[in-house]
């Protein structure tokens, strides 16, 4: 029995059964238990002894998003991690410890399903910055949060949210 080599090429693309790449709309987070890693993940490791503040800034605040969203315990995550006295940018968010965990609560009460993609984090000096997407009430978006340390604790918060678009007018991805 005479056996015929079949044609082979590429698999097409997206590969059935397969999601679609990071930063498309549908895509998973980079892990699939959202910020911290991929389920069972501990938690981030701590910063290097030598690593200096701003790596200790971006690894607290990637605990905080741990705490916050992936545990889904914002009120923990405050406690922990909030100045009693933050100063909020947001013109829809309250000032102080309390206005955040009420906020924060309304906005993740009103999410269900909620997963917080994080792709970038940076610092500079007492300043943090975070990329990435999420959904707020069914909506997803990108975001920028920007967080001002002082004492081991949030005590200034700025965001940038955009819709995701149903239409982009470029091929770039968002992320």
């Amino acid at each position: 029995m005479a056996v015929t080599a079949q044609p082979r090429g590429p698999p097409p693309f997206p590969f059935p059964g397969s999601l679609p790449p990071h930063g498309f709309p549908g895509s998973p987070p980079r892990f699939p238990g959202g910020v911290g890693g991929p389920p069972g993940f501990p938690g981030p490791c701590p910063p290097a002894a030598n690593a200096g503040p701003e790596a200790a800034n971006k690894a607290m605040i990637r605990d905080f998003y741990r705490i916050a969203f992936d545990q889904k315990n914002v009120i923990g995550a405050a406690d922990k991690y909030i100045a009693k006295d933050l100063i909020e940018h947001n013109p829809s968010g309250d000032d102080g410890i309390d206005g955040f965990k009420k906020d924060m609560t309304f906005l993740t009460q009103n999410s269900p399903g909620q997963v917080m993609d994080i792709r970038r984090v940076s610092a500079d000096g007492d300043l943090v910055y975070v990329h990435g997407k999420t959904s707020w009430f069914g909506q997803d978006v990108a975001f920028v949060d920007i967080y001002r340390i002082k004492n081991g604790k949030i005590a200034e918060h700025w965001d940038v949210i955009q819709n995701w678009p149903t239409n982009a007018t470029n091929p770039h991805p968002m992320f």
